[in-house]
């Protein structure tokens, strides 16, 4: 998502753009987004984006806040060019809820959780490249949107 911000007496206009995916555009989300930033000239950014949990804690149950940017597909291995102020060439605060886990963190935490001997190396290597998500995904990134949406309505008194 990419939102523009502009101050009027305590009210905000805001240009929203979901960028989607290099697989669906055929373009890296950092030069569409450096495009509309410069249509728009906005004064801030705000990128938000899934990302990958180290703990099936964390899982749809944190938000993570940045004042750096993001970097999409960075977290499942699949680093795509940064969002960030060098980048976009304005100010980029990053929201992220993480959605999926790799296999290799969940066995971790389930091993140290029920006190049993750590996983062979060589089989958790295998593990990394493999992320799953919680059954009702659907439901919990509804419910992160909304919940994100009305922190950003909050924020910017819309």
């Amino acid at each position: 998502l990419f939102f523009t911000l502009f101050s009027t007496v305590g009210l905000c206009e805001i240009a929203a753009v979901t960028p989607g995916v290099l697989g669906q555009t055929g373009m890296e989300t950092v030069e569409l987004v450096r495009g509309a930033a410069q249509a728009v000239a906005p004064d801030l950014v705000i990128a938000v984006d899934a990302l990958a949990a180290r703990s099936p804690a964390r899982l749809c149950g944190t938000v993570q806040l940045a004042d750096n940017g993001i970097q999409p597909g960075g977290g499942v291995g699949n680093p795509r060019s940064p969002l960030t102020q060098e980048s976009i060439g304005v100010p980029v605060m990053a929201l992220g809820v993480p959605t999926v886990i790799n296999c290799a963190a969940l066995l971790r935490d389930t091993l140290a959780t029920t006190h049993q001997e750590n996983f062979p190396s060589s089989r958790a290597q295998e593990l990394r490249s493999l992320f799953v998500c919680p059954k009702e995904i659907d439901l919990l990134v509804g419910q992160a949107g909304a919940l994100l949406a009305r922190a950003l309505e909050k924020a910017f008194r819309l």
